[in-house]
Formats: structure tokens, C-alpha cells, sequence
């Protein structure tokens, strides 16, 4: 399944206000604040596939097909420890990878994907255990990771 939408979207807010954005230059101008733990919304892409759109301040930072059931609150997060002291952190919905960050030897954090045009989720780490990270706190050391504070 390709995780990249097509354009245009029709993005929903939580009063009901439906907009249709024809390109991802429109999502910077057009969406301020958007994520899992703000206002609901509802994104649809040009083919009624859900959409999930993190944008903050003014800057897209995700957009991913998912499930038409996703929610964030039944996301889960694993901590998988790698060679040479790396951590990394992984997204699931339903065991199928969302997104990821890595934090190094030195406290440096990685998102991945690093970008939302690579569609690429992360690979799958079996070995992973349950972090002690919420959804929501993993969202914050994601953006973090992507150079924005929540």
C-alpha cells in the first residue's frame, strides 16, 4: 500500500469547516497547528483514502495514508536498543510501523521518516519492547527530533 496521498485532500475541522488543498504548498498556508492531540479532524485524499496530517506552525511535517479506523490513542510505542548505544522508538498502529526517532550515543535525535515526501515508515523492530513513552510524548520527542517544539 503506497502510505503517500494523492492531492487534492479534503481536510475537515473539528466545526465542520471542509477545505480542499491542492498541493502541499497549500498545507503550510492554509493549516497552522494540526496534529493527533489537537481538535479532531478529518483528512480524505483524492482517493477517499484517510490521511494523517501533522503540521505545526505553519510547516508540514507528516502526511501519511492510514487505516480509515486510526487513532493515535491506540498507537503503540516500543524502545528497541541498537549497537553503539542507539535508542530507537517506534510508532505502531496495529503492528504496522508509523513512525520512528532514533536517539543516538550523544542524545542527538533522528526522525524518520525525515521527511513526509519519502512515505517510507521505519522498519519494523521485532526485538522492541513496550516503551515507557505515551503517544503523546512520543509526538512531542518526534517533533522534537524534526527541529519543532510542541
Amino acid at each position: 500500500m503506497p502510505h503517500v496521498p494523492s492531492f487534492p485532500l479534503l481536510f475537515t475541522d473539528d466545526e465542520g469547516e471542509i477545505q480542499s488543498l491542492s498541493d502541499p504548498a497549500e498545507l503550510d498556508t492554509t493549516l497552522e497547528f494540526v496534529d493527533d492531540f489537537d481538535p479532531a479532524y478529518r483528512c480524505v485524499d483524492a482517493d477517499g483514502q484517510r490521511v494523517r496530517v501533522l503540521v505545526w506552525n505553519l510547516e508540514l511535517l507528516a502526511l501519511r495514508i492510514v487505516p480509515d479506523d486510526f487513532d493515535v490513542t491506540e498507537t503503540t510505542i516500543s524502545e528497541t536498543r541498537r549497537p553503539g548505544g542507539t535508542t530507537e522508538y517506534t510508532e505502531s498502529f496495529r503492528g504496522e510501523p508509523l513512525r520512528a526517532v532514533r536517539r543516538d550515543a550523544s542524545g542527538a535525535l533522528t526522525a524518520v521518516p525525515s521527511d513526509w515526501r519519502d512515505g517510507t515508515p521505519p522498519d519494523a523492530a521485532p526485538e522492541g519492547r513496550p516503551a515507557r513513552l505515551t503517544p503523546e510524548e512520543f509526538n512531542v520527542l518526534w517533533m522534537k527530533a524534526r527541529g519543532v517544539e510542541r
